[in-house]
């Protein structure tokens, strides 16, 4: 192995630790984990996945999480997360290699892809909240699926035929990350997608064309697997799973929301963010405009074709979130779709670095803006204020809570609440959102905190909790309280304990 491909793989390791070190220590849960650890054993977790699609994460997660009985115990589900990740991109950095020699790519775009595998805003969820640590084996299925295809066509514009081998282990491999993480499965198509990139602006080819039938071949099969699933299992899937007919719709959701994530260069992306708002148009515009520059003696016609099959390319690896009915553009859904439009910016910027040495300051200070960004999304924009949110709850219900509580009466948090504190706006369920602000969280919350400090799931069992949107909504219901009741108003509780720390931090200088 050379040299440089030695170091390069020891530096992958090193940077999942620079950047993910709290998963070792870190004691928060986040939203779905709540739920997850309370129910860890009456099959929830293997049921909420399976009518999602997912069975092979239904059955890891209710693997895992069978064996996690406290909230502390949860990031051992992270380290899986966290450890599977490295070998990912350990196998990703083999198999661009290859790509790499086969079309003749400028070798140190595998160092900058892997800086972004690493500290992309992905990663950062699937390795901090464990309700999302199946994305790596769909990713690492995905990926060795493409592979295995790309490697049997590329060259094979004339004749093209795949061995039978071949063709059965890319779609037993397809049908493996589907039935982790459907979205993943896009990584089967970023291949070819470079493939095309390389060949521009010519029209897609025989390769392509056969990769883009196979492709959509893996999910027939994946989807009469999953129906025929949930027959045996005698389960219905859920109303989000249902396919989408409003093409108009679905293609003003891709420009609206996918699409500026993944212009956004590892920013977090809030509608709300006029800075975003601003960046990532601009980031599209002057990609489009770039493509008719490159390709000004072809014609704006083949600038126009070649901009239309890219989009078309990015639609297809997008495709589980572009068929179903739901319209949600959560990070943990854009992983290969992200890193499509990744290479697809860095490959055209590289393109106008004619001389080595502006190349090399673009992929070192890239290399550089990812890690800065990666650390400070997963540690100062996830983690911190999880934790914050946790030990604030715990240091109230260890003052308040006593032996005889029958009854939690249940205010939950604002959305907005970590923004006055950690400058940090909700992005859909990911990013900047107290797990008190659902309504799924505080009664497995509650009971999970009965649970461990009696060390008696019957009594935590027996804990009602009633819960509340808002302060006015308890308000108006006009609850009186007994001596066996607990209001827990998650509001004040935060407010008031990262004053209190603000204070003693204060008084401490």
């Amino acid at each position: 192995m050379p040299k440089k491909q030695i170091i390069g793989l020891l530096i992958i390791p090193v940077l999942f630790f620079l950047i993910y070190f709290q998963v070792f220590f870190a004691n928060y849960v986040y939203t779905d984990e709540a739920n997850q650890v309370w129910h860890n054993n009456d099959g929830l977790n293997y049921t909420m996945f399976t009518v999602q699609g997912r069975w092979l994460t239904g059955l890891l997660s209710n693997k895992l999480f069978a064996w996690v009985s406290t909230i502390a115990n949860i990031k051992y589900v992270r380290i899986f997360s966290f450890t599977g990740w490295i070998l990912v991109v350990i196998l990703w950095q083999f198999i661009f290699s290859k790509w790499v020699n086969a079309l003749h790519i400028d070798k140190r775009l595998a160092l900058l892809m892997n800086f972004y595998i690493v500290c992309c805003i992905p990663v950062s969820i699937s390795i901090g909240w464990a309700s999302c640590m199946q994305l790596f084996p769909a990713v690492g299925a995905g990926l060795l699926s493409g592979h295995l295809l790309f490697k049997s066509l590329f060259k094979k514009e004339g004749d093209i035929s795949i061995p039978f081998f071949t063709s059965i282990c890319s779609l037993i491999l397809g049908i493996i990350s589907l039935f982790f993480y459907q979205s993943a499965f896009g990584v089967f198509l970023l291949p070819f997608f470079i493939y095309y990139l390389k060949k521009q602006p010519a029209r897609p080819g025989k390769t392509i064309i056969v990769a883009v039938l196979f492709y959509l071949f893996v999910y027939v099969v994946y989807y009469f697997l999953f129906n025929y699933c949930l027959k045996l299992s005698g389960m219905q899937p859920v109303n989000r799973a249902g396919i989408s007919t409003d093409v108009i719709g679905k293609l003003s959701f891709l420009f609206s929301d996918p699409l500026p994530s993944a212009f956004s260069a590892n920013i977090l992306y809030t509608a709300r963010s006029i800075f975003s708002q601003i960046l990532a148009p601009l980031m599209m515009a002057g990609w489009a405009i770039s493509v008719f520059i490159r390709y000004k003696k072809t014609g704006i016609v083949n600038a126009l074709l070649h901009i239309v099959i890219v989009l078309s390319f990015l639609v297809l690896i997008y495709l589980p979130s572009m068929v179903v009915l739901e319209n949600f553009a959560s990070y943990r859904t854009l992983f290969a779709f992200n890193l499509a439009v990744f290479y697809l910016v860095t490959d055209q910027v590289l393109f106008f670095l004619k001389k080595q040495a502006g190349r090399k300051i673009f992929i070192y200070t890239t290399c550089i803006f990812l890690l800065a960004t990666g650390f400070y999304n997963f540690n100062y924009q996830f983690v911190n204020p999880a934790k914050a949110e946790r030990k604030a709850f715990i240091s109230f219900m260890n003052k308040n809570v006593k032996t005889d509580l029958e009854t939690v009466h249940f205010i939950r948090s604002d959305k907005f609440l970590f923004n006055s504190f950690f400058y940090t706006l909700p992005y859909k369920d990911e990013f900047g959102l107290p797990s008190t602000n659902k309504d799924w969280v505080p009664e497995s919350l509650v009971k999970q905190y009965i649970f461990e400090s009696t060390g008696n799931r019957s009594i935590a069992e027996k804990i009602k909790v009633i819960q509340f949107a808002d302060t006015s909504e308890y308000n108006n219901a006009k609850i009186q309280l007994s001596g066996n009741d607990l209001l827990i108003d998650m509001n004040k509780i935060f407010r008031d304990y990262m004053n209190e720390k603000k204070q003693h931090n204060t008084s401490g200088k």
